[in-house]
Order: C-alpha cells, then sequence, then structure tokens
C-alpha cells in the first residue's frame, strides 16, 4: 500500500503537524510505505492564474509524481472561515491541472484521472462540529471532498472532522490516537482497481 499525505497548514508545530505524523506512523506499522508533502515546504507561485501559468514549478511536479505513485491519498488541515488555508488553496489550483487530473469530454462533462485511488479528509474546526455542519453545512468538505477528490477520480473518499479545536489542544492526545488508528486502517483498504 502506497500512501500520500499532504499537510495543509502553513505553520510548522501545529495539531495537523501532530495529526500527519500520527496518521504516518499509523500506516506504516500496518506496512504501508508513505510519502509525505508539506505544501509549505514547496516552491510555488499560489497566486498566479493556473490557466496563465507556464507550466508547472519543479517542486509542483514532484508533487504530481507522488500522487501518481499512491493508492491513497490523505489531506490534512485546519479549517479557517468554513475553508481550507489559501495556500493549500493555491496548492490544489496549481497542482490538480486540466489534462492531468481531470479533463472535460467533447460534451463538456468532466472526467476523473485519478482513478482507482482511495482518498480520505482529515481537518480540524474552531467551531463545534455540528454547527459547521447543520448551520454551515460543512462547505470545507464539499469543497476538497466533492470539488476536487470526487471531481479527479478519487473513490471511496472518506472524511474525519475534529470539531472544538481550541487553543490549548486539550483533545490533543485523543485526536493523535484517532489519527495513528485511521492511518492503521487506511493501509489495509487497497483499492483494487489502482495501476501502479
Amino acid at each position: 500500500m502506497k500512501i500520500a499525505i499532504i499537510n495543509g497548514h502553513p505553520r510548522e508545530k501545529s495539531l495537523s503537524d501532530g495529526l500527519t505524523k500520527a496518521y504516518a506512523d499509523g500506516a506504516e506499522s500496518a506496512g504501508a510505505e508513505v510519502r509525505t508533502i508539506f505544501i509549505r515546504e514547496l516552491k510555488f507561485d499560489a497566486t498566479i492564474d493556473p490557466t496563465l501559468a507556464d507550466g508547472l514549478e519543479p517542486d509542483l511536479l514532484k508533487a504530481q509524481e507522488i500522487i501518481s505513485w499512491s493508492h491513497h491519498l490523505c489531506f490534512i488541515s485546519p479549517t479557517w472561515w468554513t475553508g481550507v488555508p489559501a495556500l493549500m488553496k493555491g496548492f490544489i489550483d496549481r497542482t490538480f491541472s486540466s489534462g492531468w487530473a481531470f479533463k472535460y469530454q467533447a460534451r463538456g462533462f468532466p472526467k476523473g484521472l485519478l482513478t482507482g485511488r482511495s482518498a480520505r479528509m482529515i481537518h480540524t474546526i474552531g467551531a463545534p462540529k455540528l454547527y459547521n455542519f447543520w448551520f454551515q453545512g460543512k462547505p470545507q468538505v464539499r469543497m476538497v471532498r466533492d470539488g476536487v477528490l470526487k471531481f479527479c477520480g478519487f473513490n471511496p473518499v472518506k472524511v474525519t472532522s475534529f470539531g472544538g479545536i481550541t487553543k490549548s489542544f486539550s483533545e490533543g492526545a485523543k485526536l493523535i490516537d484517532e489519527a495513528r488508528k485511521l492511518g492503521m486502517g487506511d493501509s489495509r483498504n487497497r483499492s483494487p482497481s489502482h495501476k501502479s
């Protein structure tokens, strides 16, 4: 099992970093091979119009290689203003490009090009989870799960939401343990349709 983890938090030593390490440790303990991308370490222009960019920077090409290599992709990030951090959005805009991650067919219908892979989204929310889901309509989940991952062909796509996160991270140990268990579980659920 080959797992790619993408950490979208722009700051080091965040809860997202702890969740990333725990997920990777769990997956590796179950025999998976893991590669991790920390978006904050990549050199690329997150603000350029993807349709006007003169190709991809080397770090984004490497990210595409890692995603193509994987059987399973895991996005880990905080939720800020009901969405993902700006740096992560810029990474998605640039990396999940037309012709590589998806294409439009003759009648304009989209076709995902990253099929045969599963995915998971792990995100933290400052607000209570029920408030985010029932009153805000979980827009960050719809954007990443439906608008990016499913759109590009990932299936199944599972979501783990940790709500009510505060600066104290008093829940940290419990969440770290849950992330480790998720990594172990996901490493045992290889999609049989993936072609390496």
